[in-house]
């Protein structure tokens, strides 16, 4: 699948996944760094509406920056105490998921386009504005025939920077309309597919 391989790089980001990094102590509250990274900052109500949702998350999860690694600018998601082995440390009900019907990830992006859309009458409107997709830079958006572009030539990944964009176009659109047709609410629910995105569709927060 075109788009496997971002979704699995995706996966160590905030948004959809948890990857538990051990440390002690250390609430996202109280990290030093909080003051410039609002996605700490603005944990708490993510967690808020999840829990209002119906989801669960292991109270000693928290997010952070690993205090045993001075001045660091790694965000992750860190342990206030120690958790067993086997813990659930997230349960997402599938009423929060907004579904991927078998390989068809156009029909995904179009579902989060449409709820895009709703703005803040769409029961997912806190999870996307939480969200930092759109301060994201991925290669797909970078200009065509800019110099950055030109420096990368050659070097992996070998298809291109814009072959997502292009897939998009050409499979989900037919080559009906080019890149200057998309408004930000589309180019949002693309990316927002390609980098948040598990195989089971949009999930506000899950484990591996």
């Amino acid at each position: 699948m075109i788009i496997s391989l971002v979704r699995a790089i995706a996966r160590i980001l905030l948004f959809t996944t948890i990857s538990l990094v051990p440390s002690t102590g250390v609430s996202a509250s109280f990290n030093k760094n909080n003051d410039y990274d609002p996605l700490l900052v603005n944990f708490t109500s993510h967690l808020a509406w999840f829990q209002s949702q119906g989801g669960a998350i292991d109270p000693r999860v928290t997010i952070g920056y690993d205090p045993n690694i001075p001045n660091s600018h790694v965000r992750g998601v860190i342990s206030n105490d120690f958790i067993p082995v086997d813990t659930v440390l997230v349960r997402c009900p599938s009423s929060l998921i907004l579904k991927r019907v078998g390989d068809q990830d156009c029909q995904l992006i179009e579902q989060i386009w449409n709820e895009l859309k709703l703005g803040e009458r769409s029961k997912w409107f806190p999870m996307f504005e939480f969200d930092d997709i759109s301060g994201s830079r991925i290669p797909c958006q970078w200009n065509r025939v800019g110099r950055a572009i030109a420096y990368l030539q050659g070097l992996w990944p070998a298809w291109g920077p814009h072959r997502h964009l292009n897939w998009y176009i050409e499979t989900c659109l037919n080559g009906e309309r080019d890149e200057s047709t998309l408004d930000d609410l589309e180019m949002k629910a693309l990316l927002t597919s390609l980098t948040r995105s598990s195989d089971a569709g949009l999930v506000p927060m899950y484990c591996e």
